[in-house]
């Protein structure tokens, strides 16, 4: 491992490790009161980190031809799943249904590899059909096609994540070409969509009106701004030093998982701030890199769309965190809690490390 493929794994160690130390600090209350062991959370969370590894090496290890010619699988399998999710195997937690059980490790959360499938199926369909002529018949069907991930996930409802798919799969659409006419109407009707559906869920409508006044209810629903804001004015220029934060003591809810940023400004101030950001901008540069030098449609594609899950993930997070979007329960890749986030924001990367191998290979 050399070169660009290098540089994200080391970029991923340096995200994951900086992910360990805060959650190890950020859910050592909630962890304690919960199981009487402060790093039980932490524990957990190192466990999926080992497996993340062996999810890099893996995808590191795989040419990108058996991903093309094996996409409808990586796309197929997460559908499957998330199918089940509506059945007696879905776990509801916070009036959301996005988990599967598996005991002692925690949860699945299906979502996550569909996003991750959904750009690998798509960037092969649209490999697959560019030397075509590409027919309207073709363009329905294609769109058709990209409603499914996105509706089955807003059913669950999901719509941080329904947002940072469908702004994956416009990257990857507008890059192979898609027509602006046909990806202007395709995407105009899905963002309607979305917006009906964000209005038409109770929560989804409550926290779109809190983005509009915080204010206006600050014991209810602009509770968790409130308080991930009085974070960032604890943490000032300096922060209150690592593992000293207030607000994890439940103060904040979910300051391990969705509002960890706001505990990396409460503990280290804006030096944590800016080296958190500088990281991710690394790797949207890394990533967006690839894409742009990548001189075969199908890696290009992949590259983009994988840098968007993630770097724009990112981008959500710090902006639910920080009230400039409403409350989404979407994690900060490699930093927040969450198993399957960890594995497959890691596996991504094993994905274009494996681009930068095969990229850097040809003469």
């Amino acid at each position: 491992m050399r070169g660009k493929a290098l540089s994200l794994f080391l970029l991923m160690l340096a995200l994951c490790l900086l992910g360990l130390v805060f959650v190890a600090s950020a859910s050592s209350w909630i962890s304690l009161r919960d199981t009487g062991d402060s790093l039980y959370l932490l524990k957990k969370q190192a466990i999926w980190f080992a497996l993340g590894l062996v999810g890099f090496l893996l995808m590191f290890r795989i040419p990108l031809a058996v991903w093309q010619g094996r996409a409808i699988w990586a796309f197929g399998i997460p559908i499957l799943l998330m199918i089940a999710l509506f059945t007696p195997l879905g776990v509801s937690i916070g009036g959301s249904v996005r988990w599967i059980s598996l005991g002692p490790l925690g949860s699945l959360q299906p979502s996550e590899f569909l996003k991750l499938g959904s750009v690998v199926f798509f960037s092969a369909w649209l490999t697959a059909t560019s030397k075509r002529k590409r027919t309207p018949a073709m363009w329905g069907a294609l769109f058709l096609f990209a409603l499914l991930p996105l509706v089955l996930i807003v059913l669950e409802p999901d719509l941080g994540s329904t947002f940072i798919l469908g702004l994956a799969l416009l990257v990857v659409f507008f890059l192979a070409n898609v027509p602006l006419l046909q990806l202007s109407i395709g995407f105009g009707a899905g963002a309607i969509g979305f917006l009906v559906m964000a209005w038409a869920f109770p929560h989804g409508r409550q926290r779109l009106l809190t983005l509009l006044n915080p204010s206006q209810d600050p014991t209810g629903s602009g509770y968790n701004i409130r308080q991930s804001l009085l974070s960032f004015g604890a943490g000032g220029v300096w922060g209150v030093g690592l593992g000293l934060s207030r607000q994890k003591f439940q103060w904040l809810p979910q300051a391990h998982n969705d509002f960890i940023f706001a505990i990396v400004a409460e503990e280290t101030g804006l030096p944590g701030v800016l080296v958190i950001l500088a990281l991710f901008l690394f790797l949207a540069w890394l990533g967006y890199g690839l894409a742009y030098r990548s001189r075969e449609l199908f890696p290009r594609l992949v590259a983009a769309g994988c840098t968007t899950l993630l770097v724009w993930q990112a981008v959500t997070h710090i902006g639910v965190s920080t009230g400039f979007l409403p409350v989404t329960g979407i994690t900060l890749p490699f930093i927040s809690y969450g198993g399957t986030s960890l594995l497959v924001s890691m596996c991504i990367c094993g994905l274009l490390a494996r681009i930068a191998k095969e990229e850097g290979s040809k003469p």
